[in-house]
């Protein structure tokens, strides 16, 4: 859509756009915790995100060889589930991710290694997931925060944190779990901070070492 002014939009569907802005419209109910997707798609483009601050689920989609969708200049929370199904999703500025939901990373990529500081920070009292494999360029966090009222945070996949020239894990309260077929990966520069026992990872971790190590 474009030029189109949508008035109070409300619902738990999906708004799809092929675009970073969005249509005019009064977006409150929408993007609350109770409301729908918003999908930015489009195949073989490349755009930046602008004028949203909240969403409740928040999906990439499309094709296209790294047509990265570049989340907005400014910190960004996400009520329900961020969804990568064939988009590309990039962070460039030192921002931000709050998600409450799941990460459910189908195909495509999920670049949040590319900035300084991009801190992906899962919150909230429920279970959640990381789903899929993120353990290779463009399809890493540099920064995670564990910072959890209650719930787990679940690998089921491979995630590797990494990042340069800065990388680390932050374990602040709520724990990860993990096993031998679903993976947690630490890259060579990577720190891990915080963590006892109100935060911890139940399973193993893998961390890569220098080859002089």
């Amino acid at each position: 859509t474009f030029g189109h002014r949508l008035g109070i939009v409300t619902g738990t569907g999906t708004l799809y756009l092929e675009r970073g802005d969005l249509p005019a419209g009064i977006y409150d109910e929408f993007f609350s915790d109770s409301g729908g997707t918003v999908n930015y798609g489009g195949n073989n483009i490349s755009y930046d995100i602008s004028g949203i601050s909240e969403v409740n689920h928040i999906k990439f989609s499309g094709t296209g060889l790294m047509r990265w969708k570049y989340l907005p200049n400014n910190d960004l929370t996400i009520h329900g589930d961020f969804i990568v199904d064939g988009g590309a999703p990039r962070q460039k500025y030192h921002r931000d991710v709050t998600i409450y939901g799941d990460i459910l990373f189908t195909s495509g990529f999920f670049a949040f290694d590319y900035a300084w500081y991009n801190r992906i920070i899962l919150a909230g009292d429920a279970d959640q997931i990381i789903q899929g494999t993120l353990n290779t360029n463009h399809h890493q966090i540099n920064q995670l925060l564990i910072n959890k009222t209650g719930g787990t945070v679940t690998i089921s996949g491979t995630l590797e944190i990494n990042g340069t020239p800065y990388s680390d894990l932050e374990l602040q309260n709520g724990y990860i779990v993990t096993d031998d077929s679903n993976l947690l990966m630490l890259g060579t520069s990577t720190t891990v901070t915080g963590g006892g026992n109100q935060s911890f990872v139940r399973g193993p971790v893998y961390k890569n070492l220098n080859i002089a190590t």
